[in-house]
This record gives C-alpha cells, sequence and structure tokens, in this order.
C-alpha cells in the first residue's frame, strides 16, 4: 500500500515522499480468561508488615467480610417463617445452604459490637426520666424505637476491637505514623472532625447526651452494715468482709468470695451509671460492684453527657497488682471492722496518663514480650470484662460471613473466637471428603507472638478473668484436594464465643492458600479479597501464531494477522502498577512502575526472527 506525505519546509519549499507501507493488519484480541496465579512479595521476616515478626511471606487473606446474624427462629410480618434460608432453625439454613446477604454489613476482621448507642439527645431533655426509662431495659431490641418528646429515636450498633480501639481511627499520629502506640479510648461519641494529625469526636447539632447499653458480668454488692461490703474478697489482704466485722481468713472461703471490680475510664467519666437497674454512685463507700456468679450478665447503662473520645472499662481486682487505688476511690482497711473494698473510679486517659498508659513502662513490656505490639492497654490487661449486648437476650445469633477468594484458591487458615459450623462454596455446603480440616486451639501468648501451631494442651483457659491477649484462639485450616478454577464465593457459618459479635469473631485475617486458577483481565478492586491485596499476579494466554498467515482467524477464530519478521505490538491498555511481559518465557520488557500507577496507555513490540 503506497503512502504520499508533502512537507514544508522552513524556507517555504514544499518535498513530496512517496513510500510503500505493509498492509493494515485487524487487531488480534487477547480477551477471554487467562491462567492466574498469585506471587506473593511481602516478606515479614524484619517485621514490615505486620506485627510480630514472622518468617513467612503474607498472600491472599481476607480481612473483610460481607455479615448477616441467624437466629434460631423469626418469623415474618405475616407469621410465616423466612425463607431462603434468612433465618435458621434446628441448625438448617434453606436450600441455598446459606441466608440472605441482601442488608449485609460490612464487617472487618477483630472489630466488633460492644454496645447499643442511643442519641444524641438535646440538651433540655428530662435526663432523669430518660435514665429511669432506659435503666429498666433488660434486653434492647433495636427494631422498637425509644419515644422521647413526641420523637423517635433508634438504638444503633457501637463497636470497637479491645486490640486496635477504633476502627479506622487509631488516634493521633506524629509525621511518621503512629510512633507504636494505639489510642485506648474506644468509645467515640460525635461527630467526625479534623485536628492536628488526628480525628476528634465534636459536638453534633441535635444534641450532645448520648447513652450506651450493654450487659458484663458485674453485679451489685450488699452492704454489710459496717461501711463496707459483705461477702467480698479483698484481694490486698486475701480476707473476705463479714457481717459480724470479722474478717475470715480461711483461704478457702476466700477463693469462692466475689472478687471486687474496679471501674477504669479514659477520657471524661460518665455522667451517670447503671448496674442492674441501679444508679451506681462512687461517692458510696457502702456500695461496691463485684464479678457476677457463674458469669451471669447484668445490664449495663452508660450516659455521656458530652461528646468526645472515652473508654470504660469493668477490671476485676484479681491480684494486688489490679488493686491500687485510683483518683477517685481509695482501697483502706481498718484491721476489723469492715474491709472498705468499695469500687474504686480510676481514671487512665487513653495512652497519657495511669500505670497501664506509662509510654516507657509500655515500651519497656513490649521489648521484654509483656505487651502485645501495637494494641491498647486492656488488651494485655488481666481481669478486664467483656461487654456483651447479648448477655441477658433469650438466644444469640450465628454469623454467616462472605468473602470472594481468589482463582486457584484451594486452602485457608482461619483464627477463630468461636467454632466453624459449615463452609459453602459457591452455594454448595463442602464435601467433607474432599478437604482435609484440622482444629486446635492455640493459646493467646503464643498466638500473638507468631505461634500458628499447637497442641489441644497448649490452649489457655477462657476463664472470666484471662487478658483478651491471653485467651485460647482456635486455629481452623482448610485443604481442599482440587483447587477452585475460578474466584469462589465461600460462606462461613461460625458460633462465636459469649461477648464476640461480627468481624471480632477473627482476630486477625483469613489467610488463604492459592494455586494457579483461570481469569480475566480487569481491576482487582471489585474482585473480593483481591481488592486488599499486596503483590504480584502471573498472567498467561497462549495462542496460534502463524508465519505467513495474513488472516489467522482460520487459526485462532478471532480477527488477526501476522507474517514472519513483522513487528508485533501488545497494546496493554491503560493499566496499574509495574508488570513483565515474557512472550515465548523470554523476559522482554519491564514496565516502569511510575507510569503504571498513573494508568497511562502503554503498548510494546516484540520483532519474531
Amino acid at each position: 500500500r503506497q503512502k504520499t506525505i508533502r512537507l514544508t519546509t522552513a524556507d517555504g519549499s514544499e518535498r513530496t515522499l512517496v513510500g510503500t507501507a505493509p498492509e493494515t493488519v485487524a487487531p488480534f484480541k487477547l480477551d477471554g480468561e487467562w491462567s492466574f496465579e498469585l506471587l506473593p512479595t511481602l516478606n515479614n521476616r524484619f517485621g514490615d508488615f505486620r506485627l510480630p515478626i514472622s518468617e513467612e511471606t503474607l498472600g491472599a487473606e481476607a480481612r473483610r467480610f460481607d455479615c448477616v446474624a441467624a437466629f434460631d427462629e423469626t418469623a415474618k410480618d405475616d407469621g410465616e417463617t423466612a425463607k431462603n434460608g434468612e433465618n435458621k432453625k434446628n441448625g438448617q439454613v434453606g436450600q441455598d445452604a446459606t441466608p440472605s446477604f441482601d442488608g449485609a454489613k460490612s464487617v472487618l476482621c477483630d472489630f466488633g459490637q460492644k454496645f447499643w448507642r442511643l442519641g444524641p439527645f438535646p440538651a433540655d431533655v428530662d435526663v432523669a426520666a430518660l435514665d429511669a426509662k432506659l435503666a429498666a431495659l433488660r434486653t434492647v431490641d433495636p427494631s422498637v424505637p425509644v419515644v422521647v418528646d413526641g420523637r423517635e429515636f433508634r438504638w444503633t450498633p457501637l463497636g470497637f476491637s479491645w486490640r486496635w480501639g477504633i476502627e479506622g481511627n487509631p488516634g493521633r499520629q506524629g509525621y511518621h505514623g503512629l510512633k507504636e502506640r494505639i489510642d485506648s479510648r474506644f468509645i467515640g461519641l460525635g461527630k467526625n472532625a479534623g485536628a492536628h494529625n488526628e480525628t476528634v469526636f465534636a459536638p453534633e447539632d441535635a444534641g450532645s447526651i448520648y447513652y450506651l447499653w450493654s450487659t458484663a458480668a458485674v453485679a451489685n454488692a450488699p452492704a454489710n452494715g459496717n461501711d463496707g461490703v459483705e461477702g467480698v474478697k479483698n484481694v490486698e489482704t486475701d480476707k473476705v468482709n463479714r457481717e459480724d466485722g470479722e474478717n475470715n481468713g480461711n483461704n478457702e472461703n476466700s477463693e469462692t468470695a466475689a472478687v471486687p471490680v474496679d471501674v477504669c475510664v479514659g477520657g471524661d467519666a460518665p455522667g451517670a451509671l447503671f448496674v442492674d437497674g441501679k444508679r451506681f454512685d462512687f461517692d458510696d463507700p457502702t456500695t461496691a460492684l463485684v464479678v457476677a456468679k457463674d458469669g451471669a450478665k447484668s445490664p449495663v447503662l452508660l450516659r455521656y453527657d458530652a461528646a468526645g473520645r472515652r473508654s470504660f472499662a469493668f477490671v476485676a481486682r484479681t491480684s494486688a497488682e489490679n488493686s491500687g487505688s485510683g483518683e477517685n476511690g481509695e482501697n483502706s482497711g481498718n484491721g476489723k471492722g469492715g474491709q472498705k473494698v468499695a469500687t474504686a473510679l480510676r481514671v487512665e486517659n487513653g495512652t497519657d496518663a495511669g500505670a497501664w498508659n506509662d509510654e516507657a513502662a509500655n515500651r519497656a513490656a513490649t521489648v521484654a514480650g509483656k505487651r502485645t505490639p501495637l494494641s491498647t492497654v486492656w488488651f494485655d490487661r488481666p481481669g478486664v470484662l467483656d461487654f456483651d449486648v447479648f448477655g441477658t437476650a433469650a438466644e444469640r445469633p450465628t454469623y454467616w460471613f462472605r468473602f470472594v477468594a481468589p482463582p486457584g484458591w484451594n486452602g485457608a487458615s482461619i483464627p477463630l473466637r468461636g467454632s466453624l459450623k459449615s463452609v459453602v462454596v459457591d452455594g454448595k455446603p463442602v464435601d467433607p471428603a474432599s478437604c482435609e480440616r484440622k482444629s486446635i486451639g492455640v493459646a493467646g501468648k503464643n498466638f500473638w507472638r507468631g505461634k500458628r501451631s499447637a497442641s489441644e494442651g497448649d490452649a489457655a483457659s477462657n476463664d472470666v478473668f484471662a487478658a483478651f491477649s491471653e485467651r485460647t484462639i482456635r486455629w481452623e485450616t482448610l485443604k481442599f484436594d482440587e483447587p477452585f478454577e475460578r474466584a469462589a464465593t465461600v460462606a462461613l457459618e461460625i458460633e462465636p464465643e459469649p461477648g464476640v459479635c461480627g468481624g471480632a469473631v477473627f482476630p486477625e485475617p483469613i489467610r488463604l492458600d492459592c494455586g494457579v486458577g483461570t481469569a480475566e483481565l480487569g481491576d482487582w478492586n471489585g474482585r473480593g479479597v483481591l481488592a486488599g491485596y499486596s503483590g504480584g499476579a502471573k498472567y498467561g494466554k497462549t495462542f496460534v501464531w502463524e508465519s505467513g498467515v495474513k488472516d489467522v482467524e482460520e487459526a485462532n477464530g478471532v480477527n488477526g494477522a501476522t507474517s514472519a519478521n513483522e513487528r508485533i505490538w501488545l497494546d496493554l491498555g491503560k493499566v496499574h502498577e509495574e508488570n513483565n511481559q515474557i512472550p515465548d518465557r523470554r523476559p522482554v520488557l519491564r514496565v516502569p512502575s511510575r507510569r503504571m500507577r498513573h494508568g497511562l496507555p502503554f503498548s510494546f513490540h516484540s520483532a519474531r526472527q
């Protein structure tokens, strides 16, 4: 094919160039499916990507899930049991093996609901009447609004992580990150507002009075008539208060006595605290909170009268270490006549004050292996009592979690605070004969220090006084006989431990094992766990290249033409991040990462010799 070009030079003269160009060929499209294999690159031997340090390369992980709660029996408005597996009954979940995920919440691992929140209310609300109304609640039904002055207010969930604090808001940062600290104030009330290197909680236009409701294993201790409390163990003396004023030194009786509970707060203390419907008065020496018998849960209501960031925790005074006096409470003894072990209010502001929040002490404890790196002060603290929004409910839900695994998925390592009831892949229950499954308990102190395997006897006790970092993690592993060739939708049914809700079921991301699968080219952001994957992947495509053939439709079933000694152009379109092209297994080009990150058009050519 002949081409003519006319050029005008700088002096105004014209010149004509005539040449012959090869015949234009139609593009040869390499669309459709390619072979696909992940190439993990995050080597964690120096702890660059996760603490603790581990000799492993981090690959694909499931850390965010679609989540629905399923109860044993729930009826529709017309009285019929919900269909399509929306609610379980006797362990069955419907013909599709999973409940409906319509309206599912997106949850992040280790974060889960701990309170029901109500408000904000305006400053002129009748606080006394509202206190009395809400303190009488034994359970909370979020579908039932609270009517105040003719207006409806609805309960909304408030969650956090005992390790990481508030989701997406770990606290004030320096110019180069968190400086090894996580803000321990896990309750954020108000609207988000920018501040110097942090996001704070500012007052809302609707008001600044909030209520938080949950349950905990605490109870009001009876007074003994001697300016003290009856039947409560004083851990400093290992003696038990008696109504007659004598202190019983019998160790056997001491061990069965009620254990006192302190209230520890970060930021402002609540304007009011109600336990089992009774308002607690920290200035009254005849009152105290104790650990409830047999772990029974009592309703707990908090009222905060201003926006801000805070923490609130019940801490069992299980040792002299946990029995130190607080800023607003004293522990004193007068020999006999009634040991005063009334609950102390201890103020411990986030990362600023208190023995458990002393930066130098915490850093030294972390180096010595006594503190979990990057965690709130509550995570390693013995005696912290968990909150449980279902503690007084007639039934607890199981949870279904859904994620999309990458092509070639063939196994998973699943850390759990609960038990794995069933696995469903692409709508079909997994046949136990098609996979190998192992389940072991790993002591928390080993798990958080990088140990990922153990015997059953290695598991720690999950008693009410164990620190969250010491409690047993259930470690489930799945290994399939054959990989799933294409991306697979995975649903897991989990029965959680008491107090564990939503994403808190998974203390860490689920680690996915992947081999070679099949995928189409495209953006990873809409492809399940690949949206959060950091690493490489290898795509492969086999097609016929016939030298000297002008129309290879017969060979490939698509339009295109090639011939010997012609240049072949590969048009990558708009791509991101670095990539290599390896035709015929010969590396020929490495695309610069700066060009890829901006999504610029890119193509290259290769000449067949």
